[in-house]
């Protein structure tokens, strides 16, 4: 049995549009992966925040906190040129009039840093890294917690110290 040129033509376009559809599905599939959101984990001081954040060219492989700093550590492991998106909770991290201090490999420079959409709630960074870049460096002007719990026990522990010297030192004061 033979089939007719025409038939051909159209098995063939047909054969096409499938072949064409699928590339196209699995190239949206690959671009939605790329530009999905993750979320990382930053403990502080005992204190666990989640930290979302999107990036390209590279795989964050672990994220710490340096409040006696006010900085922020990602550490990445870059197999491109890529892209870190980072969206930092102000009550994390902060930085007055808008300027954070960005370090690539104890580098400053030649790299492009972008704040994206502002809020009250987080500032988003967009920061884009070379090949081979190893850790990103985020520095603000405040950072939680501004004094900690051990600090908050300290303060409590002193200042009732103080009433009780003060009782003792003063008995007078006790009819007042």
């Amino acid at each position: 049995m033979s089939v007719h040129p025409k038939n051909k033509l159209f098995a063939s376009a047909g054969t096409l549009i499938v072949l064409a559809s699928a590339i196209l599905l699995v190239g949206l599939s690959l671009e939605r992966a790329q530009a999905q959101e993750t979320t990382g984990s930053l403990e502080i001081s005992g204190q666990t925040y989640d930290i979302p954040y999107n990036i390209t060219g590279g795989s964050v492989e672990e994220m710490s906190g340096q409040p006696d700093f006010n900085t922020i550590l990602v550490m990445i492991n870059s197999t491109d040129d890529g892209t870190l998106t980072i969206e930092l909770p102000t009550d994390v991290i902060d930085a007055q009039d808008d300027e954070f201090s960005v370090f690539i490999d104890a580098q400053s420079g030649n790299f492009v840093v972008d704040e994206l959409q502002p809020t009250d709630e987080a500032r988003v960074l967009q920061i884009e890294f070379p090949s081979g870049a190893e850790e990103i460096e985020i520095v603000g002007t405040s950072m939680v917690p501004e004094f900690g719990t051990v600090g908050a026990i300290i303060l409590a522990v002193s200042v009732f110290g103080m009433i009780v010297a003060t009782y003792r030192k003063f008995p007078n004061m006790r009819t007042m």
